[in-house]
C-alpha cells in the first residue's frame, strides 16, 4: 500500500482477511471471515508506505489454503485500508483483493522508497507489485 498524496492519512489502519468458501456439517456452502492478524495493524500517519505482514505459522488460517491447487477457486484475501485526511474533514477507504495466484511466500517486495542525500525520499512506483525471492537464513513461509 502506498500514499500518493501530498498530504498524509493520520490513524491509518489496516485489516486483512482471508475470505474461503466452506461447508456446514448439513453440506450447504458459505463464505466465512476469517481476520489474519497482522504484525503493524495501526500507523499514527501514513505518509510513505506501508506492507502488511502476517506470520505464517501453525495458528494461522491461511496455512490449510497455501499451496493447494485443488482449492484454489475456493478463497481470497482481502484487505482493508482506512484512515482519516489531515486536511479535510473526510474518512479514506481502500480495499484490495488478492487471489492464490498473486500470494507469494518466502520472498520480499522490491524497495520502491529511496532515500536522497538530502533526506528527502522519492517513491517509485514502477516495482510496485515486483518481488525477489527471499534469500535471508529465514525459513520458508515466515511472513506471507
Amino acid at each position: 500500500m502506498d500514499n500518493d498524496r501530498s498530504s498524509h492519512i493520520v490513524e491509518a489502519q489496516l485489516h486483512l482477511w482471508l475470505i474461503a468458501e466452506s461447508m456446514t456439517s448439513e453440506g450447504e456452502r458459505y463464505r466465512r471471515s476469517v481476520e489474519l492478524p497482522l504484525h503493524r495493524s495501526e500507523s499514527p500517519v501514513f505518509s510513505l508506505t506501508w506492507t502488511a505482514m502476517h506470520s505464517m505459522d501453525e495458528t494461522s488460517a491461511l496455512k490449510a489454503y497455501l499451496g493447494k491447487i485443488d482449492i484454489e477457486r475456493q478463497w481470497h484475501l482481502l484487505i482493508t485500508f482506512t484512515g482519516y485526511h489531515e486536511s479535510l474533514p473526510n474518512q479514506v477507504y481502500a480495499r484490495h483483493v488478492y487471489f492464490p495466484k498473486d500470494v507469494q511466500q518466502n520472498a520480499t517486495f522490491v524497495d520502491i522508497v529511496t532515500v536522497l542525500p538530502d533526506g528527502d525520499r522519492i517513491i517509485d512506483l514502477t516495482n510496485f507489485d515486483k518481488w525477489i525471492p527471499n534469500t535471508s537464513d529465514k525459513l520458508a513461509g515466515d511472513f506471507l
